[in-house]
């Protein structure tokens, strides 16, 4: 009898889900366990592994003929031969993070642009400082480039018309969506034209460094550069230069970070203090309604597996993502 192996615990679980999955598993049985060293004990029964399983085991169970990432980044994972070949389908969470990714966002901008980070600083020192009515902005009526239309970054974009924002995205390939949708190799020539770029692009071969020195010296001295993707798609040091830069044509405006690298930033990161960057530690899909929006797109993704159906959120190793 062959198993499924739920990485997690059945309390955290509860009640509920767990005979929901125990119901659309059958006939495979359910192990849901933390414990390494009981998956090893039936990795070779294993057909199906999900959820919060470590790497060390998923490189050696090349049995594993389905694999579902409970989380939506999986650059770490395509080193396993077995995965990488196809031998093991990967699905993901794909989708999951869009609504507290986009919250944080947008939460870390208007701080920001309120200069509420400020006031917050103040408040442990009992200052009563007010900042000057030219030290904040309006997001009503600036423009924004969203640099990877997912599931995010659409959520990224609807918020942004929601602000009256004059919304732009770039993505693999140019389809419009709800905003205008161009082509990744139009961004040196989208640049130039925008207050706000936020980058939220899977981590691939083509995404590395794709933000570096030549394009923050195409951005606004006034610009805004976010990143809520990964922290290697950014030239740290360029982007500290650009922030710290003593010649204002070479500065961008500020930075708002939910990721960066490596990770956890080292306590003598000059990132740290550079002026004007919002960092916050890689929390921004943080959400205690995680499990709940992860759930439907597993459970489904179990059905078809059964039926021998197309599934949701496969992952295409040659593309990253």
């Amino acid at each position: 009898m062959g198993y499924l192996l739920y990485g997690g615990s059945e309390e955290r679980l509860g009640t509920d889900r767990l005979a929901e999955l125990r119901r659309v598993a059958a006939p495979l049985q359910v192990l849901v366990t933390e414990d390494e060293a009981l998956m090893r004990e039936r990795a070779v029964d294993i057909d199906i592994a999900a959820a919060r399983i470590p790497v060390g085991f998923l490189e050696s169970t090349p049995g594993i003929k389905w694999y579902h990432h409970w989380f939506a980044g999986v650059e770490h994972l395509a080193h396993i031969p077995h995965f990488h070949d196809g031998s093991t389908v990967v699905t993901n969470a794909s989708g999951v993070h869009a609504e507290p990714m986009a919250e944080q966002f947008f939460g870390m901008l208007l701080s920001f642009a309120r200069r509420l980070h400020v006031h917050f600083q103040n408040q442990p020192r009992h200052e009563w400082s007010k900042n000057r009515m030219d030290d904040v902005f309006e997001l009503d009526g600036m423009s924004m480039l969203v640099v990877g239309m997912g599931a995010v970054g659409r959520r990224i974009a609807e918020l942004g018309l929601a602000f009256r924002m004059q919304v732009e995205a770039i993505r693999r390939t140019a389809v419009d969506d709800i905003v205008p949708v161009h082509a990744i190799d139009a961004l040196g020539d989208l640049l130039p034209r925008f207050d706000v770029v936020v980058c939220i692009l899977p981590l691939t071969a083509q995404t590395h460094r794709i933000f570096g020195r030549r394009e923050f010296d195409l951005m606004k001295p006034t610009a805004i550069f976010s990143n809520f993707g990964r922290g290697k798609q950014v030239d740290q040091a360029a982007l500290v230069d650009a922030l710290s830069a003593a010649d204002p044509a070479r500065r961008i405006g500020g930075a708002l970070l939910d990721v960066t690298d490596p990770e956890p930033l080292p306590k003598d990161s000059p990132l740290w203090t550079a002026p004007n960057a919002l960092i916050a530690p890689h929390v921004g899909g943080f959400t205690p309604r995680y499990t709940e929006r992860a759930w439907p797109t597993f459970i489904e993704n179990l059905g078809r597996y059964h039926r021998g159906e197309p599934m949701l959120n496969l992952i295409d190793f040659e593309l990253g993502y």
